[in-house]
């Protein structure tokens, strides 16, 4: 008996050691994630985030794995969250997990929920819970640890008799016969069949290249605005600015303390970002090379056709609400670093990226933009040209531009000169937007005059 109890200790010890922690960033949100036995549990994620989305799905070093716990209790009281949703296909949710986070005042809970712990949710008279059929609000609001009742095909199964069979040693004769095997048909459906759908994950997401080089030069602002105010969600943009910040820090090797990120960037996110870029300028002085990477939707001025990027609080009618491209090229110009390369994957036609439909009603046409002059050292690919549509690649879920962008990198490993890199792009862009969508987009570079001679043979 005493070697039976060695040998257990022995393999849970070895069980452990496998255990491992990562990181994994989605919407904006910077994840905590600890490997268990079945799947991964959320330890923590980002303190100033508001709007948290927690993944039932999780990728890390080209592994996918299922979120099936989150517990999240440890220092909850420094937590800024606001709303909270966890995602279909997330099973447990531990004791005290959100029970100092005082500023949470919007949960949205999924049907695949198994188990809530005791006193999950503090002080929850004024929060509001959008929960599925199954999930009862009144033990959700009392703290007592509970069982949510599971779904099967669509409804709610009363009774409960099948899981109830398999957990109760009492039942265990009734079960053998009816249940036995019939138990986990229902109850697999219902988690394993949305999971399908995101496991199929894009060939550019996974296995990106890792590099041991430190690119500790480089600083990166990554602007991915999808969700707007008055004007229609731009597809894919937060998947493109989430993959290519993995590809800076995978691949390019920019340490990730050095990228900031604005998922829905509202003006004052776009200054801000501006702000950081012209300090970093002046504290490394001159021997920084800057990346600013923007997805979303562009503007041209109907009076004048000056080019500007749209906020996501901006309001196309009225132009001054949108952040103008030339004041960017000028900032940018203005900065002492050895390079700065900016990717637009964006048009600014007035027609909305990934569609033909113009922003504002009232324009029937697109307008060709007028055509920026740069200063200072600076490097702009952009994923149209004229009057063209930025498109959207639905099969793989990222801006056309983008997706071939990031194939590059990966394919190159990150070793590209830029004059490879637009032909690349440029040339697949061509082609498959005619194949996808019908219609021609062309991807297009400019620079300044300091680097019209050598842009071509720079490299990350």
């Amino acid at each position: 008996m005493t070697m039976r109890r060695l040998l257990s200790t022995v393999i849970l010890l070895i069980l452990a050691l496998n255990l491992f922690a990562f990181d994994y960033t989605y919407k904006g949100v910077d994840f905590k994630c600890k490997v268990t036995g079945d799947g991964v549990c959320i330890t923590s994620f980002s303190v100033k985030a508001t709007n948290v989305v927690i993944p039932s799905v999780v990728v890390n070093k080209g592994v996918e794995y299922r979120v099936k716990s989150v517990s999240t209790f440890l220092n909850g009281v420094n937590y800024l969250a606001e709303t909270l949703v966890l995602e279909e296909g997330i099973e447990d949710i531990d004791k005290f997990s959100f029970n100092e986070f005082r500023k949470l005042v919007s949960v949205t809970l999924p049907s695949s929920l198994r188990h809530v712990g005791r006193n999950a949710f503090r002080n929850n008279s004024g929060m509001k819970f959008h929960l599925a059929s199954n999930i009862s609000e009144a033990m959700l609001r009392s703290g007592k640890d509970f069982n949510p009742t599971p779904v099967v095909n669509g409804a709610t199964d009363s009774s409960n008799s099948r899981l109830m069979a398999q957990s109760t040693p009492r039942q265990t004769t009734v079960v053998s016969k009816p249940a036995s095997q019939p138990a986990p048909q229902p109850a697999k459906p219902v988690v394993a069949q949305p999971q399908k759908t995101q496991e199929k994950t894009v060939d550019v997401d996974v296995d990106i290249p890792l590099t041991t080089v430190k690119n500790t030069d480089t600083y990166c602002v990554i602007i991915a605005n999808e969700k707007y105010e008055d004007v229609p969600e731009v597809a894919y943009a937060t998947r493109d600015g989430e993959i290519f910040k993995e590809y800076c820090v995978k691949t390019l090797g920019v340490p990730a303390k050095q990228i900031k990120t604005f998922i829905d960037a509202s003006y004052t996110d776009i200054k801000r970002a501006m702000n950081w870029i012209e300090t970093i300028d002046n504290v490394t002085e001159g021997k920084s090379k800057i990346i600013f990477y923007y997805a979303g939707h562009g503007l041209p001025s109907e009076t004048d056709k000056t080019a500007y990027l749209i906020p996501t609080d901006g309001f196309p009618k009225d132009i001054t609400t949108c952040y103008k491209l030339s004041e960017l090229y000028s900032r940018l110009g203005k900065l002492k670093s050895q390079s700065v390369t900016v990717f637009l994957d964006a048009c600014f036609s007035g027609v909305e990226r990934g569609s033909t439909q113009a922003l504002i009603a009232a324009r029937g046409v697109a307008i060709k933009p007028k055509r920026e002059v740069l200063s200072g050292n600076i490097v702009v690919f952009s994923a149209t040209s004229d009057d063209e549509t930025a498109l959207s690649y639905q099969e793989k879920k990222h801006g056309m531009f983008t997706y071939y962008l990031l194939n590059e990198l990966k394919e190159s490993k990150g070793k590209v000169k830029y004059g490879d890199l637009f032909k690349s792009v440029s040339s697949q862009v061509k082609k498959n937007s005619i194949l996808e969508n019908d219609k021609l987009q062309t991807p297009s570079v400019n620079c300044s005059a300091n680097m019209k001679e050598k842009w071509q043979n720079l490299q990350f």
